[in-house]
């Protein structure tokens, strides 16, 4: 019981590290777009968890070449849209449809790696779709273009999701993660120009934003050792509360609308979380 407390506060901690990230991004979007964001962000993690696999292993051995660079590409493209999400409407909407990846991991395993769907996750998706569909359409005054980025990039995470399962089967989680950072820092290069706008300020904050992410990764990491995929998938849903409220608290609005489809689509992630 306790190692499973230790893991549901691991868990909490790194939504906590995961919504102060998004208000970072949104805070910073008004200096830089988000390609750039992106492309800091993964260098910061890049040289952290290099780092980290050194210290602790002291050599990067490499298997499964074919499921990394899938993991590398979804797993930085759906990154990269977050960001843009984020940057294009709020932190909280970018959350929010973001957090729809484990319904697309449910679709994409059944259409493309041809696994069982349950009655239970079909409800679900219908009912985020609805969820979804108000958000979209809230009355809000932010481009529809951003609320699309946000649930491309839960696709595109739900299927590096499947990836990473399998890149994990031989190869350390670091190893992994490392493998996002390094395409997310590739594809984004073109954006590496606006270093020349950096402030001692903006600095500061991006390279806040890269350990706050790290960090988060990591504590998820160990979080998931010590309870169940269930369990552990309930607890990350508080990061779109945690998100709103901070959001509010820097001066993001929203309608009425968005609530009650946030409210939806809490609720399906939750139909969807009670599978086995």
């Amino acid at each position: 019981m306790e190692k499973e407390f230790y893991g549901q506060l691991l868990i909490f901690v790194s939504c906590i590290f995961g919504a102060v990230g998004a208000i970072l991004v949104k805070n910073l979007s008004s200096d830089f777009d988000g390609y750039f964001i992106a492309w800091f962000r993964f260098l910061v993690g890049l040289s952290l968890g290099t780092v980290y696999f050194l210290y602790k292993w002291g050599n990067i051995r490499i298997v499964n070449k074919r499921f990394l660079f899938f993991r590398g590409l979804f797993g930085s493209l759906a990154m990269i849209l977050y960001y843009l999400s984020i940057e294009l409407t709020s932190s909280g909407r970018g959350v929010l449809l973001n957090t729809t990846y484990p319904l697309f991991v449910a679709i994409f395993g059944y259409l493309v790696f041809h696994e069982k769907i349950s009655m239970k996750t079909v409800a679900s998706i219908l009912v985020c779709a609805g969820g979804v569909y108000l958000v979209f359409y809230d009355g809000s005054s932010y481009p529809i273009l951003g609320s699309v980025f946000g649930i491309l990039s839960g696709a595109l995470g739900g299927m590096a999701i499947h990836y990473i399962r399998k890149a994990s089967m031989n190869n350390r989680p670091i190893v992994v993660y490392l493998a996002a950072c390094t395409f997310g820092f590739l594809i984004t290069m073109f954006s590496a120009k606006d270093v020349l706008n950096l402030t001692p300020h903006t600095t500061l904050l991006l390279v806040t934003l890269g350990v706050v992410v790290f960090t988060s990764q990591l504590l998820l990491t160990f979080g998931f050792r010590f309870v169940s995929t269930t369990r552990g998938s309930v607890t990350m849903y508080s990061i779109i509360p945690m998100t709103l409220l901070l959001g509010l608290a820097f001066g993001e609005k929203a309608t009425n609308l968005f609530y009650i489809g946030t409210i939806v689509i809490v609720f399906g992630l939750f139909i969807n979380s009670m599978n086995k």
